[in-house]
């Protein structure tokens, strides 16, 4: 799911580079630009979200490390 994720933002990167060339009215450009701003953010949000979610998963396996012997 991250490697789609990235793609989207690559994309809408691309797409915001290439914008200000399209034939498009300044107020559809207003829009557009407005639109693909709150896809960067909320799928921002999807990987930092994902990214927490890794990080404590691997401090809970690091913290678990305890060694018991029986005999």
């Amino acid at each position: 799911m991250k490697v789609i994720q990235e793609k989207v933002v690559i994309g809408c990167g691309v797409w915001l580079i290439v914008l200000p060339f399209t034939g498009f009215p300044s107020s559809w450009k207003t829009v557009l630009t407005m639109l693909t701003g709150l896809v960067i953010a909320y799928v921002g949000a999807l990987l930092v979200k994902d990214a927490r979610t890794r990080e404590k998963s691997l401090n809970l396996e690091t913290k678990t490390e305890t060694f018991t012997e029986t005999v």
